[in-house]
């Protein structure tokens, strides 16, 4: 089926006028020919067109969902001093909606979140628009990363709810074909399949083609977990019709994973390892390394199995290079030394394997085991180095949610949560005085103090600059928490050497309290930090009780819920 919008020399000239305002009408429907037409005039646009949204950033729109992130990137840039974000913020934060998903897509998953939360910052309260609903998309997709597959689902339903209720139609088969996606990691597999069929629909009836081999891809994945192997490769070799239509790589290597996964629950492993080396093969010719990564594990995987030990050493060993790189170019993790020592492994077993193939097949499962194990070690490590602040090795932002998900899911309702806010005093003038340097060591002994008084099952976090954060879901009498908030503030006071230099800095500490109550991270967090500010304002080197705390002394003791932190 052609998607393909015809239109006669005389309508174009019509319409360059409004080359904007067409081309991203048009965009779902046929964006090759959108791309096509704005290159085409890119040159060319006229002055007037300063006055509306630039054709760079329908060509960033374009380009991210071809999986040219790079592409999409550098027109993202070259329309951003075309945008005003004051006068039109739904534009500025369509540009950062571009720009988070190619971070999120290049693996530098720490800069997606920093855009995505710049975007709900430019739109405010006016959040239930269309740009509105990429956002909470884009966001579901990092928490979906994160493993909050709840947190992604209910960020999927705000973003359709504002979908249905404004009129998108093309956005509604997006955000089903993410929910599908988010369903089927959370195991509700009856939902995905639902949630896959109904983006199908949507993407045929109002001929979403950008959409449409998204929606087969995620339905497709949806029967292999279901067991339905034969009608997954049916719909997922429609994708790759849809695929071939819109020009994206990037899904068409997602569906021919799907194919070979379906292959290897059929234990039909030499047609596994066919579909799975086809997709590598796209992957690689596009530079598309995420997926390249994939395909390298589970081709090492199935050839494991096949006993071709040799060639499942090889990918495994491609892969765990790609798995190093990438994680190192996302968070610039100091992961070198483990990388090493992994990488001498596999050539010492690679050598030993040409001297042994012939009788020796049992160490080179010995080998698979060894790498296997030094592969989840690395994973390890960089799992821990993702949840800690690399200056002083508590937790950070990431920490911090995963708490509030445990605390979620683990404490009953209305049970108190608090929270301390702690904010540093005097140490600006010490980093003026002493640099940098200096001031770093203060912060990491700081910390290391901290860290002796917070229990094993409460978080201590490091929010950014000289600001910790102490979440407890044990120590929630009032009683209790000013005394721990008085033992913060005297190990922060004790003196300091750092580099031979005899410092002191203080602490004003905010505490709060909170049930869990819907948006209670937000208000809890807020409450302690307008308590932390009353500490400050008041004389410094103090802590000052929200009203959340002073209201539960009041309750009868007899009362065993809490209200949130307002």
């Amino acid at each position: 089926m052609s998607y393909v919008k015809v239109v006669t020399y005389t309508e174009l000239e019509s319409v360059l006028n409004n080359l904007q305002e067409f081309t991203w009408a048009l965009r779902w429907r046929n964006p090759v020919f959108c791309k096509h037409l704005l290159l085409k005039n890119l040159k060319n646009q006229r002055s007037f067109l300063q006055e509306k949204r630039p054709l760079e950033l329908n060509l960033a729109w374009i380009e991210r969902w071809a999986g040219n992130f790079t592409s999409a990137v550098k027109f993202a840039d070259e329309a951003s001093p075309k945008i005003d974000k004051t006068h039109d913020p739904e534009g500025w934060a369509e540009l950062l909606v571009i720009k988070s998903v190619c971070a999120y897509s290049l693996d530098d998953h720490h800069l997606a979140d920093e855009i995505v939360k710049e975007g709900f910052d430019v739109l405010g309260s006016s959040i239930d628009c269309g740009v509105g609903s990429d956002l909470l998309v884009t966001l579901a997709t990092l928490s979906l990363y994160a493993g909050r597959f709840g947190v992604a689902r209910d960020h999927l339903y705000h973003a359709l709810r504002i979908a249905e209720h404004i009129g998108l139609p093309f956005e509604q088969a997006r955000v089903r074909h993410n929910l599908s996606r988010a369903e089927l990691r959370a195991g509700d597999i009856s939902s995905a399949l639902q949630s896959g069929k109904t983006s199908i629909d949507k993407a045929v009836e109002y001929r979403n083609t950008v959409i449409l081999p998204y929606a087969y891809e995620v339905y497709a994945a949806a029967l292999v977990e279901d067991g339905r192997t034969d009608m997954a490769r049916t719909v997922a070799h429609k994708g790759l019709m849809a695929a071939k239509q819109s020009e994206d790589t990037r899904v068409a290597c997602q569906l021919h994973f799907v194919i070979g996964n379906s292959f290897l629950k059929e234990k039909e492993l030499a047609k596994a390892r066919a579909a799975l080396s086809q997709g590598l093969e796209k992957a690689e010719s596009t530079q598309y390394h995420l997926w390249a990564r994939n395909f390298h594990l589970h081709l090492s995987q199935t050839l494991e199995s096949m006993d071709n030990h040799k060639e499942a050493l090889r990918h495994l060993k491609i892969f765990t290079d790609l798995q190093a790189r990438l994680f190192n170019l996302k968070s610039q993790l100091k992961s070198s030394v483990l990388r090493s020592q992994l990488e001498y492994r596999l050539a010492r077993h690679t050598a030993a394997f040409e001297q042994q193939l012939r009788d020796k097949t049992e160490q080179l499962n010995l080998e698979l085991v060894s790498a296997n194990q030094a592969l989840r070690d690395l994973n390890a490590k960089v799992e821990y180095n993702a949840l800690h602040d690399d200056l002083t090795g508590v937790g950070n932002r990431r920490m911090m949610s995963r708490f509030f998900s445990n605390v979620q899911t683990t404490t009953q309702d209305g049970k108190a949560i608090g929270a301390l806010m702690i904010d540093l005093d005097g140490f600006k003038q010490i980093n003026d005085m002493y640099g940098h340097e200096i001031g770093d060591q203060v912060l990491v002994s700081v910390a290391r103090r901290l860290s002796q008084i917070a229990t094993d099952d409460e978080a201590l976090i490091r929010t950014g600059g000289d600001e910790f954060l102490v979440l407890t879901n044990r120590r929630t009498a009032p009683a209790d928490l000013q005394q721990l908030a008085q033992q913060l503030l005297q190990v922060v006071l004790l003196p300091l050497n750092a580099n031979g230099k005899h410092v002191t800095v203080g602490a004003s500490v905010g505490v709060a309290l909170s049930a869990i109550t819907p948006d209670w991270e937000s208000n809890l967090l807020r409450a302690a930090d307008e308590a932390m500010y009353q500490a400050k304002n008041s004389g410094k080197n103090r802590f000052s009780l929200h009203t959340s705390v002073s209201h539960l002394q009041k309750l009868d003791t007899k009362e065993d819920t809490l209200p949130p932190a307002k």
